[in-house]
């Protein structure tokens, strides 16, 4: 029905290891959209419409496209999907069609340091490659950098303001892999991940959010901060983090 399709992903759920559903994954995307649409607007968001458990691909479109030979490291089917992307269009069931098992030996679980730096390590290691294969793309690749560096500073100021969240679930927010897991930052943690955002904070609006979370922590109001993950999906929406 769609030959442009190469790479084709759903909606899924989240069940813990009894089977029980706690979470679901839901997508606002096209049906088919351009390959290069969907790399930007999973650099933005930082999470793929596509998962690796539950993801059909076109056997001309994946070509010689294969995983790093040094093997799954985190991130590195993003990569697999942005070389297709390249080629072909992205398709997308707006349905929940397989369920992700949520349990403690999961690849997917991991202190939020580690995992932010996998993250930032793999999908610029990509925009490098992708360069060098298209030299005349550098305005393209300078934006798709900005774009890793952008969802990371706001995933960090979300569990800056998780660390501070008192009682109570997210509200009207889509729970994080970690709200699932129950996991905290360590004080020593939470002094790197503010490093961090020193780090990757760019423009008017980070450094102003950068500022204001340094003198609510240091003032002891929090309250707001973990307000704030109450209403991540809103934020997130204003944030253009779709």
């Amino acid at each position: 029905m769609h030959p442009s399709v190469g790479l084709v992903g759903s909606d899924w759920k989240l069940i813990d290891e009894h089977g029980t559903v706690v979470g679901r994954r839901r997508f606002d995307v096209p049906a088919v959209r351009h390959g290069y649409d969907y790399i930007e607007q999973t650099l933005r968001a930082g999470r793929s419409s596509v998962a690796l458990s539950g993801a059909m691909v076109r056997r001309d479109a994946l070509g010689s496209v294969r995983f790093a030979d040094f093997g799954f490291a985190g991130y590195e089917d993003f990569v697999v999907w942005f070389r297709l992307a390249e080629r072909a269009d992205v398709g997308h069931v707006a349905a929940p069609l397989w369920r992700y098992r949520l349990h403690p030996g999961s690849l997917s679980r991991g202190a939020i340091l580690r995992m932010t730096r996998q993250y930032r390590e793999v999908l610029r290691r990509y925009c490098d490659d992708h360069l060098q294969r298209h030299p005349d793309r550098a305005p393209l690749v300078a934006r798709w950098r900005r774009l890793i560096d952008d969802y990371l500073f706001w995933a960090l100021v979300y569990e800056t303001a998780r660390h501070f969240r008192r009682g109570g679930g997210p509200g009207h927010a889509e729970r994080s892999l970690f709200d699932l897991d129950g996991y905290a930052l360590t004080p020593e943690e939470f002094r790197d991940v503010q490093a961090r955002l020193r780090e990757y904070r760019a423009g008017p609006l980070q450094h102003a959010t950068c500022a204001m979370v340094s003198l609510l922590v240091r003032a002891r109001w929090t309250a707001p901060l973990g307000w704030l993950t109450r209403y991540s999906d809103g934020f997130r929406a204003l944030l253009g983090l779709r």
